[in-house]
């Protein structure tokens, strides 16, 4: 192959795809230096030297009903990416996470003979099953997040490959001592999601638990890249809080968490910090979903045990009160803070050991770019 005109598609199109993505760039490139990368990204892919040409802060949307307003513009971009793989035929797209995008994306480009890697499987073995069968007969490669995702995979026909999870990596990085959180008390994270219908939906009642938990701790909040500090500033007039600009950072010291179901709660599990999850999304999104999930669990630190760990408030359960009483407990009854802690402590070792990115992109290099 002619590296001098290789030129990879990349799409991730949400904060921690971007993140995990950009990662796995920066090791191809330094293997393979003339590769170009072109996609969906933010701004971790853009600096990366990745070039594009849709931003991922724009495809943030999450929910049926949402998905579904905003139908018109997801159509437009696939359509310009499409487009442009016809005419620059990548050597190889890796599409990372993202599925409801992502999996149609793979379809169309298999139809065009252009290879697909997946890089952070759909969690099809929650909800919308179908999706192996897209999967099998559409990607070339599957990478997954999750060790049992292999013999799930495997068990559809797919050879699916585990290196670790890209966290790991992340945390890795920032700080040697991953998994051993500062342990102040006088400090609670609060992690309410990276889209702006998440803050509308959480804010409010991450605001009365504020108020409920009083002066006495130091309330920390993240700002995400996606979000405006105007649109979460409103909720904390009155409040004595820090706005920090990342989930680690929020983390790194605090005694409990309250977090969003995500990455977020994998993020909490990595730094040890004890916490409870929380989710809430439109009536109608919470309707059809409640019927197509298929695990007992929201909350992935739960999902990968197989118990609760962590309380979950979800919906119509996520009350101020009933979250305040569970912060009490995480950060004052000893015994219940530890067992929660050695749960996380379980979950952290099945997420296997730094230098993720690394595995991938010599698998990545080669298999498809020798």
């Amino acid at each position: 192959m002619d590296y001098s005109s290789a030129n990879i598609l990349i799409i991730a199109g949400e904060a921690s795809g971007d993140r995990h993505a950009a990662r796995l760039v920066a090791r191809m490139h330094a293997k393979r230096p003339a590769l170009r990368f072109w996609g969906i990204g933010g701004t971790m892919l853009a600096g990366e030297g990745v070039e594009c040409v849709a931003d991922a802060a724009r495809m943030n949307v999450i929910g049926f009903i949402e998905v579904v307003k905003h139908y018109r513009f997801f159509q437009s971009v696939f359509n310009s990416v499409l487009a442009l793989a016809r005419e620059r035929r990548p050597a190889l797209a890796i599409l990372v996470d993202y599925p409801g995008f992502n999996l149609r994306m793979a379809r169309a480009l298999h139809r065009e003979g252009i290879r697909v890697v997946y890089y952070i499987a759909p969690q099809a073995w929650a909800w919308k099953e179908g999706r192996v069968r897209s999967l099998r007969e559409n990607v070339d490669d599957l990478i997954v997040a999750f060790p049992f995702e292999v013999e799930y995979f495997g068990r559809g026909g797919i050879n699916a490959h585990f290196f670790g999870h890209p966290l790991v990596d992340q945390f890795a990085e920032l700080s040697p001592g991953v998994g051993e959180a500062a342990d102040e008390r006088s400090a609670i994270a609060y992690l309410p999601g990276s889209r702006p219908e998440e803050i509308a939906r959480h804010m409010p009642v991450l605001r009365d638990v504020m108020l409920r938990m009083g002066d006495g701790y130091r309330h920390v909040i993240p700002l995400a890249s996606t979000i405006r500090r105007e649109l979460i500033l409103p909720y904390l007039e009155g409040i004595s809080f820090s706005l920090v600009s990342s989930a680690y950072e929020s983390l790194a010291g605090a005694g409990a968490a309250l977090v969003k179901s995500g990455t977020s709660t994998l993020e909490a599990t990595l730094l040890g910090v004890p916490f409870a999850a929380f989710y809430r999304t439109s009536w109608g999104s919470y309707q059809i979903a409640r019927r197509l999930i298929k695990v007992a669990h929201v909350a992935m630190p739960n999902v990968l045990a197989g118990r609760g760990i962590v309380r979950e408030f979800v919906q119509d359960d996520m009350q101020p009160g009933a979250m305040a009483t569970e912060l009490q407990r995480l950060l004052s009854d000893a015994a219940y803070r530890a067992g929660v802690a050695e749960g996380l402590a379980e979950v952290t070792r099945m997420l296997g050991s730094p230098g993720a990115a690394e595995r991938i992109a010599s698998y990545i290099v080669e298999t498809y770019l020798q």
